[in-house]
């Protein structure tokens, strides 16, 4: 069983009391991954956040014919899944451990039992996920607008 000392140590977690890592603890499970294992699949609907305590993993998204494309690699103490556990909707990129790979990982069945046991807790969690994930958009829009420029200045 996890503690919130298994949960502190994730960035994503930062400013989270420890009482409300506690209670997420107990709906988060530790799952291992060899080197080239799939954690999951772009389109597949598991609702997982999923923390990288140990290794690393590549990321992944389907292109026109079938290739695939290569979004990134996270490495220990990043996260992939928090939208998914947000709108429980399917994953939009695939993650594949490089190579031996530890997660804790949380599905939003456990996030939504959280919320009706303790919704301050629930609340405090979530408000962590949505800041990271506005920090993520607001570097995304900086790159879509540099390269747009990039674009425009070579026309």
């Amino acid at each position: 069983m996890l503690s919130c000392y298994d949960l502190n140590c994730f960035p994503l977690f930062d400013g989270v009391d420890e009482h409300a890592l506690s209670l997420l603890a107990r709906y988060a499970d530790f799952k291992r991954f060899r080197a080239g294992e799939t954690i999951f699949t772009e389109g597949e609907k598991t609702g997982a956040l999923c923390l990288i305590k140990e290794g690393s993993v590549k990321v992944s998204r389907l292109i026109r014919g079938g290739e695939s494309q290569n979004l990134g690699i996270l490495e220990k103490g990043m996260y992939v899944g928090a939208v998914s556990l947000i709108d429980e909707k399917a994953h939009s990129a695939s993650v594949i451990a490089v190579n031996d790979v530890v997660t804790v990982q949380i599905d939003c069945q456990g996030f939504r039992e959280l919320a009706q046991t303790d919704p301050a807790a629930a609340t405090k969690i979530m408000r962590a996920i949505t800041a990271s994930l506005c920090s993520y958009l607001r570097k995304m829009d900086a790159k879509f607008i540099d390269m747009v420029q990039y674009v425009a200045q070579a026309k």
